[in-house]
């Protein structure tokens, strides 16, 4: 049966969680914002802690991520930050950084980020990049040699243009292309494959009455054969024992734990689900049941719940690829 518009969005999800205290805690959290890290130029990173310190605001890198720090408790959010009209700064909530440590990145790895506007994640991986490849002669070139930025939308590419270059990352090679079809257009093979797929977004779609309005079980659908599509067609781009991550900001089944169930389920695409081992955050399924078979470790996957977190959701699977 087909649900639409908030009443059905609210019956859908419902459904989901296994109590209804459950549900509210999550609904409530969908409703809170919560305060961003500041990601920063690594250029200006000197530059801008002594401009901080100088005005009396508070300094607390964040630890498990390189040139990235805490929101200073002086600053109501909605100001601006000292740096931020120098494009010196990015923001974006923590969470968002945890799909790329998932990558576990060496340094070495040549990289494809699928869907990558506006550029958050592509900049975490430069900078995170940089900070691997400190010891060349031009960290920031290596960094930018390694990794590819692809991203279809015309208008969001022009964002994730001018930040690159905002930040110096001038030479990062940017394709505009359907991610879905990728390995028609080149044979490259990459160690790393990033996949921030089109998602349902609850939290931005609950706080959007116009969104909310046309929100529809059949978008999930949708978005459901679109993620498929996503990795099994870009696990064509990646060396064998190389690394896919998937990561998402829904908190739907049938856009997570069921993706990475139907992906497994296809033995042609050689992908195995490795265990995340990398982040700072204990995370676990929790809170919902499953009306689908799962065949495998629901440890090996992560999710962020906003109500346990106070971070914006994320699921996040990665496979590896298998040696024949």
């Amino acid at each position: 049966m087909k649900l639409t518009g908030k009443t059905g969005f609210h019956q859908y999800y419902q459904s989901l969680f296994n109590t209804k205290s459950d549900y509210q805690s999550w609904l409530e959290s969908l409703q809170t914002k919560y305060l961003p890290v500041v990601m920063i130029d690594p250029q200006h990173y000197d530059e801008i802690q002594e401009l901080w310190t100088n005005q009396g605001l508070d300094w607390q890198p964040l630890s498990w991520f390189p040139s990235t720090v805490y929101w200073p408790d002086q600053v109501v959010f909605g100001q601006k930050l000292p740096g931020f009209e120098q494009d010196h700064l990015y923001l974006l909530n923590q969470s968002s950084l945890l799909p790329v440590l998932a990558l576990d990145l060496q340094g070495h790895e040549q990289i494809l980020d699928t869907c990558a506007a506006p550029g958050g994640k592509s900049l975490a991986i430069l900078n995170q990049l940089t900070s691997l490849t400190s010891n060349d002669l031009n960290p920031r070139h290596s960094a930018m040699q390694k990794l590819i930025a692809n991203d279809r939308s015309h208008h969001r590419l022009a964002r994730l243009q001018k930040v690159l270059h905002a930040w110096g990352y001038t030479q990062t090679t940017i394709w505009n292309q359907p991610a879905e079809r990728l390995y028609r257009r080149t044979q490259q093979l990459f160690d790393t494959i990033f996949i921030d797929a089109p998602c349902s977004s609850e939290k931005h779609v609950y706080n959007d009455p116009k969104h909310l309005k046309h929100w529809s079980t059949n978008r999930i659908k949708l978005l459901f054969k679109e993620q498929i599509k996503l990795i099994a067609n870009n696990s064509h781009l990646l060396k064998p024992g190389g690394t896919l991550v998937y990561a998402t900001c829904a908190t739907t089944p049938k856009e997570n734990e069921l993706i990475v169930q139907s992906i497994l389920d296809q033995p042609q695409l050689h992908l195995q689900l490795t265990p995340i081992t990398s982040l700072p955050v204990d995370t676990s399924p929790g809170f919902i049941t499953f009306d689908f078979e799962v065949t495998y470790d629901l440890s090996h996957v992560r999710r962020v719940w906003p109500q346990l977190h106070h971070q914006d959701p994320i699921f996040i699977a990665k496979f590896t690829k298998k040696i024949n």
